[in-house]
């Protein structure tokens, strides 16, 4: 018998290690930046780096230790930190009754831009009462209710399933809306989505990819030495541009390449 534990998923995840950054500046930062120049603006993104940082993305200031600790994260001096909490609080960036009943920091719309993040581990975005709730159908088939703890959809056809064993604001995977929309560039199509609406509904998600435009990223076969087989979209004509030359188009007609020939269904090769 092995002596090995007995292995363990991974640990849940409740902060995020990266955060978009927007070239434009918002009214907070540019207060920040007029008043105490490169400190003000450091100020401003340690304070972003420690939200995200944060677990559930909540920062308390309850006790010395926990004041301590943001004040040497944050690295201005006092000054610096109570302007831009004073800012934030002013101008509605920052949630006022959690500052004045919790002493904690918690930013809305900073929260919000991370829901790709959270969309990916299958979660909604935390609330600022710290609860996260799962965001994917439960499994429809004939073992419901066996108590398998398996979230996942299983591979029932969305059309097939009755409308009562679905709840229409639970959201599917980003694989499971990509079986539905195979063409549809899913992952950046749902990204932008989640920047428009942080919490969008099954059915809201159905009608924008029903209008997305963007389409996924053909994928070409390759040569022995690495180079694209490609079709000319309008004569067929058979060329093998590299990356860079796939984005010009055909030298033909200057027209998109597709991955087989207009009118035929092309096998393997064996370039």
């Amino acid at each position: 018998m092995s002596n090995n534990p007995k292995k363990t998923g991974r640990p849940e995840l409740w902060n995020v290690q990266y955060f978009p950054h927007f070239t434009e500046h918002s009214n907070e930062l540019g207060l920040m930046l007029h008043k105490y120049k490169s400190k003000g603006y450091m100020a401003y993104y340690r304070l972003c780096e420690a939200l995200a940082k944060a677990d559930r993305h909540k920062i308390y200031l309850q006790n010395d230790t926990q004041k301590d600790t943001f004040i040497m994260n944050m690295g201005v001096d006092q000054e610096v930190i109570d302007y831009l909490i004073k800012t934030m609080l002013d101008n509605g960036r920052m949630d006022r009754d959690t500052w004045e009943n919790e002493k904690a920091i918690w930013i809305q719309d900073f929260v919000e831009k991370l829901n790709p993040i959270w969309y990916k581990r299958g979660k909604r975005l935390p609330k600022k009462d710290g609860t996260v709730e799962s965001i994917f159908r439960e499994q429809v088939d004939n073992n419901r209710g066996s108590g398998t703890g398996n979230s996942e959809l299983s591979k029932v056809k969305l059309n097939e399933m009755k409308s009562s064993e679905l709840n229409d604001d639970s959201l599917l995977t980003f694989e499971e809306y990509q079986k539905l929309f195979p063409d549809k560039d899913i992952k950046k199509s749902l990204e932008k989505l989640f920047i428009r609406d942080p919490n969008p509904s099954h059915e809201g998600v159905l009608g924008w990819l029903k209008n997305e435009k963007n389409k996924k990223k053909a994928e070409f076969r390759q040569t022995k030495t690495g180079l694209n087989i490609a079709y000319c979209s309008t004569c067929g004509k058979k060329e093998f541009p590299d990356k860079w030359q796939l984005k010009q188009g055909s030298t033909c007609h200057h027209v998109e390449y597709v991955t087989e020939k207009p009118g035929e269904n092309v096998g393997a090769t064996n370039l």
